[in-house]
């Protein structure tokens, strides 16, 4: 047969099965908006569309009919334990709901993990809650009211989770193509036990008795030459004895080398399971026969991808991202619940820090997401501890003094101002008397969660893909001078701690350095050259009037006297993370490891300090001052570590 029309046949048979298989399957939409997390209990759905968290009655389960929607935060993932929902928001936490009336849920609380809050899961009293790259954190939420951090659980990159057994944990890791099994049967020393190599980008994940199923996407295999696009699929593996764990099914879904967007989702129920899988839209797949799972139906909708899934009596929901909410009629779907579980709740901790050799230890209340200093006056951003403003004494000693109390994510300090990042709103106060300047509501422009002052320009950020640049000459009327995208994402720290005659680069994760001037508010150069040529962990520090990048291969030398043109230079620090510097002295704080690293720049090479260098492990550690050449580290639950 010739090998070109062979080629051809299968080509069309990919595009056009999907139709085929759609066209069996009448769907109803019954939402529009952005779709998101879905969750049924009982005869209710709750739904996360457009910005609200909507809930239908579905005692005629393919006839929703809307009860009541409130203001949602967020839309990735939700869980239901007790009479509380919690919903995944992303850089906007975890957003808790009360059900003490199923139809009308209440919004009681919101909470920061570490990182942005991605898939959730929960057994008893703990909720899991998965960071990409800084792992899982863990919280008791005995109390959903005042919710309170176990630890973390450092994996590769969290998307999503599944309690099952007695203290076990499935993690799907979706740039590794892994899925992490993590035991934490002693609270107190959780650990990642073994990893399951996948065929493609994880993400859902389900444990159903002896199996564990996990939906992929995007690319296949590091090992296939012929990788793009080729990841979509479900995986089942047997993994009734954990130190021998098999795969025994996979089937694949369509190719298609669009990247975006990158997540999907996964339901079994009986022996059929429910996969979302982006741009593919919604497969159902017979798991029967583990071995040989096979596909029974695809669903489009035209010009979306979906997102989200849950399962009620005969029906199934699904979200897409653009358009709305879906169902189709499936006499096989039914109302699904977590596997049973056991995980137990570590003792309540005496709340001493933990001890780092060559540091000293201020806690604080909340978690210290950011410091900023003026002076000898250290000022701590401590997420709903507010702000803390403390004296650094003559010796080095840290001395609580006044609180600034409220919301704070991240604050920014002057000889005039103290300007807090308060999530849904920005907060200029009168550093000196303690006066509230200026309240600004976040509105459309997202949460405020991050800021870099820059004379009297205040760059504020929400840990997506834009920022805003403002003019604070006048403090009781902040000025917006211009708003920015670079096509990343800013997830944490990825501009400079200082402006050099107003310019200033920005490390966009995924692309490329770009320069803004501060006065006039607007960009001025893209360094395309660059792409990707750092990534989310790295930041951008100054050092002699020039910027320097952590690169993936060394450093990237930014000259504000030539924006347009930048210098790779062989020369890498032991490991990535966040720099900030104090002369030619560099520190590194890598969040993703917990671990401090130290040097001496010269011009021409990073020298390390080993002495010097520290182990945070147990903390998320955030950019670090200097005040007189000492160091002093964010260190989030574990309050301030510092040198003397």
């Amino acid at each position: 047969m010739n090998i070109s029309f062979l080629k051809t046949v299968i080509f069309l048979f990919l595009l056009f099965s999907a139709v085929l298989f759609s066209a069996a399957v009448p769907v109803k939409k019954f939402a529009s908006g952005n779709g998101g997390a879905l969750l049924v209990s009982g005869n209710h759905l709750y739904a996360a569309v457009q910005g609200k968290l909507n809930t239908y009655d579905i005692s005629t389960p393919d006839d929703p009919r809307l009860l009541n929607s409130v203001d949602a935060s967020g839309n990735r993932q939700m869980v239901k334990s007790g009479k509380y929902l919690y919903l995944s928001c992303r850089a906007s936490g975890v957003q808790v709901f009360s059900l003490e009336d199923p139809a009308n849920p209440k919004s009681v609380n919101r909470f920061f993990p570490a990182e942005l809050a991605t898939g959730l899961a929960v057994s008893g009293n703990v909720l899991a809650v998965t960071l990409r790259v800084y792992g899982v954190e863990f919280f008791d939420i005995s109390d959903p009211l005042k919710v309170r951090s176990l630890g973390l659980l450092r994996t590769k990159e969290a998307q999503s989770a599944a309690f099952f057994g007695k203290g076990r944990i499935a993690i799907s890791d979706w740039g590794a193509r892994e899925v992490a099994i993590g035991d934490l049967r002693n609270p107190g020393k959780t650990k990642v036990s073994c990893r399951l190599q996948l065929d493609g980008y994880a993400d859902g994940v389900v444990v159903r008795g002896k199996y564990l199923y996990v939906a992929t996407g995007m690319h296949a295999s590091k090992t296939r030459p012929d990788n793009a696009g080729k990841g979509n699929g479900l995986e089942i593996f047997d993994i009734s004895d954990l130190k021998n764990i098999v795969r025994t099914g996979v089937v694949k879904f369509a190719v298609t080398p669009k990247m975006f967007p990158d997540w999907w989702s996964l339901k079994v129920s009986g022996n059929y399971a429910f996969v979302t899988n982006s741009v593919n839209g919604v497969y159902v797949v017979d798991v029967t026969d583990k071995k040989a799972p096979a596909i029974l139906h695809n669903i489009k909708i035209p010009r979306d991808a979906a997102s989200q899934i849950a399962l009620g009596k005969g029906v199934v929901y699904f979200s897409c991202h653009r358009s709305g909410v879906y169902l189709f009629k499936d006499e096989r779907a039914q109302e699904t619940v977590p596997e049973k579980s056991e995980v137990k709740l570590p003792r309540q901790k005496n709340n001493l820090p933990p001890v780092v050799a060559g540091l000293d230890n201020l806690p604080l209340p909340g978690f210290v997401w950011s410091l900023d200093k003026w002076e000898s006056s250290l000022y701590a951003a401590c997420g709903s501890g507010g702000v803390r403003e403390i004296e650094i004494a003559p010796d080095g000693k840290l001395i609580p003094r006044r609180i600034f109390p409220g919301i704070a994510m991240d604050c920014a300090v002057s000889q005039k101002w103290l300007i807090i990042a308060a999530d849904s709103e920005l907060k200029i106060f009168d550093r000196q008397s303690g006066k509230l300047l200026s309240s600004t509501p976040a509105g459309s422009r997202g949460p405020f969660l991050q800021l870099r002052l820059y004379g009297d320009a205040l760059c504020t950020a929400g840990r997506g893909g834009a920022f805003t640049l403002w003019k604070i000459a006048n403090p009781e009327k902040p000025a917006v001078i211009g708003k920015f995208s670079g096509g990343g994402i800013l997830y944490h720290d990825m501009l400079p701690e200082r402006a050099v005659k107003n310019l200033f680069p920005v490390n966009w994760h995924s692309r490329f350095p770009r320069w803004y001037n501060a006065a006039s508010g607007k960009e001025i150069a893209a360094l395309s050259a660059f792409s990707r040529i750092s990534q989310q962990s790295n930041g951008i520090t100054e050092i002699g009037g020039k910027f320097y990048l952590i690169a993936r291969k060394g450093v990237l030398m930014l000259d504000p006297e030539n924006p347009g043109a930048a210098k790779l230079l062989p020369m890498s620090p032991v490991n990535a993370g966040i720099p900030t510097s104090s002369g030619n002295l560099v520190a590194l704080s890598n969040r993703r490891t917990g671990k401090i690293y130290f040097y001496n720049f010269d011009g021409k090479r990073f020298t390390g300090i080993p002495e010097r260098h520290r182990n945070l492990s147990f903390a998320v550690p955030g950019r670090i001052i200097f005040h007189n050449q000492k160091a002093c580290i964010p260190a989030g639950l574990h309050g301030i570590y510092y040198e003397r």
